[in-house]
């Protein structure tokens, strides 16, 4: 059975390395569960290995961002569809009685 791994990262290391256009390697990001089954973000399906990397905002704190698997079919769907099924789904993970949860890109 295949689980879903988050990954925390800084933000400072994120926004460095896609300012330098030193794009974050995959394969060293998911090094450590290289042995596991990665399951989708979005879709819940085994991912290949290594997975597809959505970074993503963290709603606790604003110096730490989430990098989050997806498989190769959400992968390679339009980048604003991906943006917007995984910010559909952070909401509802996040908010508390109906209150509205705002990110920090």
């Amino acid at each position: 059975m295949a689980e879903l791994v988050i990954l925390s990262l800084n933000r400072a290391d994120v926004i460095g390395s896609s300012k330098r256009a030193d794009a974050i390697k995959n394969a060293e990001l998911w090094a450590d569960d290289m042995g596991k089954e990665i399951a989708c973000f979005l879709c819940d399906s085994q991912t290949e290995t290594p997975p597809f990397t959505m970074i993503l905002p963290d709603v606790k704190s604003y110096h730490s961002m989430m990098a989050v698997p997806l498989c190769r079919d959400c992968g390679e769907l339009p980048r604003m569809v991906r943006l917007n099924r995984c910010i559909k789904l952070l909401r509802k993970m996040w908010s508390k009685n109906g209150k509205q949860v705002h990110f920090v890109f």
